[in-house]
């Protein structure tokens, strides 16, 4: 592994996803014919998907709509009338199979099926935006990466806040080495300013619905499922899908995937992930969780997990810790610096962000990474930063890299790594206890019950 130190190695990788005058290493689109609309697919158009079923309406310049999905036909009702001449599908497979005009696939149904809808297009050449989170399982994210490695498409995951210039310039300012050694990182989600001394204690965990209802008659409930564990239809399962540690990744899949992106690049955590020259023991990340109890069937009313992140190359080892629902542990671990005493209110009162904490400086960002404030504040004025291109809009670049014409700042080989590392956090709180993962190898070392979290076998008839 090297440490990206030089100043033309970070303008290189600045440039890499700003201008768009970099041809993709390893992508096929190079031949893509010139001045042609890219056909984009849309998986999942109700919900968030009705966001990407928006642009398509923009009349863009740069790609056409080709067919839309979705598993049911009453919520998609709104964004089918918008194309009354566009192919409609439930099953995305019967999709794949029959359409030789896709050449991309949006991808905004729920986490859970995410995983299976992104590899089937993958395997079929098609180039794959996923939203955030990427998957459901750190297990599902490694197999993405490959995936897209192997059949060279043009990746990016939903994180917005990565593509912007601000975004970019916080990174280079970081692997620049402007803070010094990055040893502390606090990454959070939704507490607001902490009240009384400790958390709330936890209450019960929750109850799976045991009655089967009539299935609507919109609805595929089994391509719903997808492969999720077989059960019968209940609203509490459709509709409230979010509540479930079956189908939901709660804050670290829902805010994480923000506000982690800008401390996991800038620290170059993913080099750990092609450290196959380094022993397990020094590339391993250590997972501690925090909680007031256990929960196997929702999630934590609030949570802490840390990630003890070694060495990669000349870099420091980092402690990277994620809070959410409470901000006790970030207000004692940070409130006594002084750029942040006496300011109210808190960064970490936020929705969400991240703070570095480094040898020579600090640095607290808001949700997206892409508005900061650093310390020494003459940090900001470095040359360096203005001379990171300028960036652009994170569908754009996607489709941009389809032509060969750039880099995604998302891309599966970047937001893979992301996802896994994030998702690891889910499990800790699913077991709680701590354990120690190998990121090459993607294994743990230490934890039975850990290793089996991984992944959840998915029901008879669907693999990646």
């Amino acid at each position: 592994m090297k440490r990206q130190i030089s100043r033309r190695r970070f303008l290189a990788g600045a440039a890499s996803v700003g201008a768009g005058v970099l041809v993709l290493p390893g992508v096929s689109a190079g031949s893509y014919r010139a001045n042609a609309k890219v056909g984009v697919a849309v998986v999942g158009v109700s919900g968030r998907g009705s966001w990407f079923v928006s642009l398509l309406e923009r009349n863009n310049s740069a790609m056409r709509g080709v067919a839309l999905c979705d598993v049911n036909t009453q919520r998609a009702a709104e964004a089918y009338g918008k194309f009354p001449n566009l192919p409609k599908y439930q099953d995305f497979r019967i999709m794949l199979d029959k359409q030789k005009d896709i050449d991309g696939v949006i991808v905004a149904t729920p986490e859970f099926s995410r995983a299976l809808i992104m590899a089937a297009a993958i395997k079929t050449g098609k180039h794959v935006f996923g939203e955030k989170p990427l998957t459901r399982e750190p297990y599902e994210s490694r197999v993405m990466r490959q995936l897209a490695l192997q059949h060279k498409v043009a990746t990016q995951m939903g994180n917005q806040g990565s593509s912007r210039t601000t975004f970019q310039q916080a990174k280079t300012l970081v692997q620049a080495g402007l803070l010094g050694d990055v040893t502390e990182v606090h990454v959070w989600n939704g507490g607001g300013e902490p009240r009384g001394d400790s958390p709330r204690p936890g209450g019960p965990d929750l109850v799976p619905p045991a009655e089967s209802q009539p299935v609507p008659a919109s609805l595929n409930w089994d391509l719903w499922l997808a492969g999720a564990a077989q059960r019968e239809y209940n609203e509490q399962w459709y509709g409230k899908w979010k509540r479930w540690r079956d189908f939901f990744t709660s804050g670290l899949g829902w805010a994480a995937p923000h506000s982690a992106a800008l401390p996991f690049m800038a620290c170059s955590i993913s080099e750990l992930w092609d450290a196959t020259d380094v022993p397990a023991e020094n590339r391993s990340i250590r997972v501690v969780p925090t909680v007031a109890a256990v929960y196997t069937v929702g999630f934590p009313r609030w949570e802490m997990v840390r990630y003890e992140v070694p060495a990669r190359g000349k870099l420091p080892p980092v402690t990277f810790t994620w809070h959410r629902g409470a901000m006790h542990f970030v207000e004692k671990a940070l409130a006594d610096y002084p750029q942040w005493r006496n300011k109210r209110p808190k960064p970490w009162w936020s929705h969400g962000g991240s703070a570095f904490v480094g040898t020579k400086g600090t640095l607290d960002a808001t949700h997206y990474g892409d508005k900061w404030e650093v310390h020494p504040a003459e940090l900001a004025e470095a040359e360096l930063l203005k001379e990171v291109p300028r960036g652009e809009g994170h569908e754009r670049q996607w489709l941009k890299a389809i032509r060969g014409e750039s880099e995604t700042a998302s891309n599966f080989s970047v937001s893979g790594p992301l996802n896994e590392f994030l998702m690891l956090g889910n499990v800790a709180t699913l077991i709680g206890r701590p354990f120690t993962y190998d990121p090459v190898t993607g294994k743990v070392l230490d934890n039975e019950t850990a290793q089996a979290a991984l992944h959840q076998e998915y029901r008879q008839g669907w693999r990646l």
